[in-house]
Formats: C-alpha cells, structure tokens, sequence
C-alpha cells in the first residue's frame, strides 16, 4: 500500500505492450475489485497508445460480508490472510472463531486494528492470547489495557500483562467494578506494592 511500480518498454514494443494490455484487461474482468485493493495503472511512456485505464467500482461493505458469506472456510482463510483492512475486520467477526487467528497473520494488519480486535469479546481466546504474546503489540498500553479488561482473554495472558500498565491503569482497574475480580485484585496489590 502506498507503493508502486513503473516498467518501461523500448519504443519498438508495441506489440508486446498490445498483448499486456489484453492480458491486465482479461484479468481485470475475472477478479471483482474489493475496496483498498491495489489499482493497477498502465502509463504509456513510448507515446504508444494504451488503453485508457477505467476507475474500479467501489463495493460497499454489505456487498463484501455477502461475498464473504458465501466462501468456503478455505476461502475464508485465505482472505483472512491477504485480504485489506475491510476483510479483515469483517472475519475477525466471522462466527467459524478459526478464521480469527488467521486474520491475526495477515501482514498488512496495523496496530489499530490489533488494538480494536483486543476489545473485542467476541474474539476466539486463542487469539487474543497470540495478540498477549507478541511483544511488538503489547509494547502499546492501549493494547495491553483492552486485552486486560476483555473478558475473554485467557486470565493468565491477562494477568501477566498488568505489569505492561501504568500506574494511572492499575488504579483504575483497582477501582472498576466492570473488570474480573481476579484483576481487580491483582491491580489493587499491585498499586499498594508501587
């Protein structure tokens, strides 16, 4: 995302380009075009005659949870793989708790969207607890701080994360009443201890 590439042709590559040209177009009309997908832009740097490059059409995200909604489980895993931020977080919903774990993978996933994923309660435990155990995530308090008051973190992950808080979020979850009494404790004896 954000990056591009640009390939030039010799001046005597009409033909070549004629057929790449047939061949992105071919492609174009196999493959529905999802929202955030990369666009492919053919520039003509030879004064060769491209075909003018059309505009993909935006799918609103209905239509996407209806694609979605039809796919196979394999399916789903692969685009809970290589999908964009709108798959992703369509299938970190997904109600087959494996796929979870497979968004959890997907390279593109940036830190807030792990950041609402460990909000969420309806997210497989399993995957909550890989979101605990990568160190690059939980350098941030926020996420530490959700997966701590999600009551579907595994109580252990949790627990052990207290120590990744400020002292401003351990007197907090001391005081609140909406967290597991496990770590309202466990905050509370770590307050006193500070």
């Amino acid at each position: 995302a954000g990056q591009g590439m640009a390939v030039q042709f010799a001046a005597d590559a009409e033909q070549t380009l004629k057929r790449l040209f047939d061949l992105v177009e071919q492609a174009g009309s196999n493959h529905p075009v999802l929202e955030g997908d990369p666009v492919v832009q053919l520039a003509d740097l030879n004064s060769v005659d491209p075909r003018p490059a059309q505009k993909p059409a935006m799918i609103e995200p209905d239509q996407i949870r209806t694609q979605i909604d039809s796919m196979t489980v394999a399916q789903k895993r692969q685009q809970a793989l290589h999908g964009n931020k709108t798959i992703r977080m369509l299938l970190i919903r997904d109600q087959n708790k494996t796929i979870h774990a497979f968004v959890l993978k997907n390279p593109g996933i940036t830190l807030d969207e792990i950041e609402q994923i460990a909000r969420m309660p309806s997210v497989n435990p399993d995957a909550l607890r890989s979101i605990a155990g990568n160190l690059d995530w939980t350098k941030t308090p926020s996420v530490c701080r959700n997966l701590v008051r999600n009551p579907k973190t595994p109580l252990k992950d949790a627990l052990a994360l207290l120590s990744k808080l400020p002292i401003s979020d351990l007197r907090a979850l001391a005081k609140s009443s909406n967290v597991r009494t496990a770590i309202q404790q466990a905050a509370l004896k770590k307050v006193v201890q500070k």
